[in-house]
């Protein structure tokens, strides 16, 4: 009998190694919950430091994307420079591409892409790139009706429908036409109320860490 592995076997050993590659995890964990706080109250260097030690321990997790993705928006938002701008549009597509392979009986696959299009969208209208902003945002709206649609209970779909729903009921009334056309409907109150819902969080709540940045 040879003493070589058997095909089977080198296949078998092949595959384990390049689903760690081709499949994410996401895994909105104890790390990644204190990063999130952390980011949202701007101590990007802390977050940095717990991330790091996120894709140390768990390489796969894909939630690491939507947390860095997190960090250049609030950079390029707050300062206005343009090379935080770049980096978060050079990075946009790899890190969709990452958190698409995630699971998609998570909640979280089509929730942190939507997230990724709603902020580019936001960091994109303040830098005057006005038609591909529109796009974004259009794209992240669609992947938030399809999730709410999917996974009605999960209740972190209102943050980014109740922003959308929010900024569709300041749309000027000229406009109005433009919005309905595009499938953008809502008012201020019932963005804010949506907003709200998740602000009442107590902190036992799983999903209490989103409360700084509502």
């Amino acid at each position: 009998m040879s003493s070589g592995r058997s095909p089977f076997f080198i296949c078998a050993v092949f595959l384990c190694l390049i689903s760690h590659r081709l499949f994410a995890s996401l895994d909105f964990n104890s790390n990644c919950k204190a990063a999130y706080g952390s980011i949202f109250n701007l101590k990007f260097n802390s977050a940095r430091e717990i991330i790091e030690k996120e894709k140390s321990r768990n390489p796969s997790n894909a939630i690491t994307e939507l947390l860095e993705n997190d960090i250049d928006f609030l950079s390029a938002y707050i300062t206005e420079e343009q090379h935080y701008y770049k980096r978060l549009l050079t990075n946009k597509e790899k890190r969709l591409s990452l958190i698409e392979r995630g699971n998609e009986q998570s909640p979280y696959c089509l929730y942190a892409q939507a997230d990724i299009f709603l902020k580019c969208a936001f960091v994109r209208l303040k830098f005057g790139d006005y038609v591909s902003g529109a796009m974004d945002f259009l794209k992240a709206n669609s992947l938030l009706k399809k999730n709410r649609k999917q996974f009605p209970e999960f209740i972190l779909n209102l943050k980014g429908l109740g922003t959308i729903h929010a900024m569709a009921g300041v749309v000027p009334q000229e406009y109005k036409w433009l919005s309905a056309l595009a499938g953008l409907e809502g008012t201020i109150s019932q963005g804010l109320s949506e907003l709200d819902s998740l602000f009442q969080f107590d902190e036992t709540s799983e999903y209490s860490f989103i409360k700084p940045e509502v």
